[in-house]
């Protein structure tokens, strides 16, 4: 595995190092995230269901190159962690068997990847010279790397809290894009900090395991915060 993101990294580093060094940084970044589970079905039963806020985050580094003044290219690496949330309020089977007459079941998934995005992006400067606005779209290659999955009785009797549902998976997209806006801040000659709300389409699909459901994730809402 870290014999695979040597030779990524490397792969990403070589084209841009043979442009002219002037135009390259390189910089960190971290980025907090928000997404909404979705979810539609035909219960045997009287019940309800609630899609849950997921919360993310990720953290890496990046390039950033100047095509000319105003227009950039970015790419990087970055590891991904993503849950989504889910519960339902009704009867509780698990397959042919009748387990708790009237319960709460929480549903979470933890995807974890690396991510490397492909960007372009345009600067407009404002009226203070420390402060320009960005704007842009990308897109992101998922590399799947661990997803684990959790169902928790919140509410009900059973011999445990926790209830085993073996179809329970998660179908990364391999690929998600969006779009990004925000400002950077000119803090010296060699430092400049970004901050950038973003949103990407993201369609994840999930199988809860429960009767006839349809779980999905379309879109993402985040704020990154790069330092180059």
């Amino acid at each position: 595995m870290k014999k695979r993101f040597q030779i990524i990294a490397l792969l990403l580093v070589l084209p841009l190092w043979s442009f002219s060094q002037k135009k390259l940084s390189i910089g960190v970044n971290t980025n907090a995230m928000v997404s909404f589970m979705r979810v539609t079905t035909q219960f045997p039963d009287k019940a309800m269901e609630n899609g849950e806020l997921g919360f993310g985050y990720s953290f890496g580094f990046h390039f950033h190159y100047l095509i000319y003044e105003e227009a950039f290219l970015r790419t990087g690496l970055d590891y991904q962690k993503r849950n989504s949330r889910y519960k339902y309020d009704g009867p509780v089977y698990n397959g042919n068997n009748f387990l708790v007459p009237d319960g709460i079941l929480q549903f979470d998934f933890d995807l974890s990847s690396i991510g490397i995005p492909i960007e372009f992006g345009y600067k407009l400067k404002s009226k203070k010279e420390q402060i320009n606005y960005i704007v842009g779209f990308g897109t992101v290659l998922n590399l799947k790397l661990k997803t684990k999955t959790k169902v928790v009785l919140v509410q009900g009797q059973t011999d445990s809290g926790f209830i085993s549902f073996g179809r329970m998976q998660a179908d990364e997209s391999l690929v998600t894009v969006g779009i990004f806006g925000g400002i950077e801040i000119v803090m010296n000659k060699k430092l400049r900090l970004t901050i950038e709300p973003n949103i990407r389409f993201t369609p994840n699909d999930f199988d809860l395991g429960l009767y006839e459901t349809d779980a999905w994730t379309s879109m993402e809402a985040g704020l990154t915060l790069r330092v180059r």
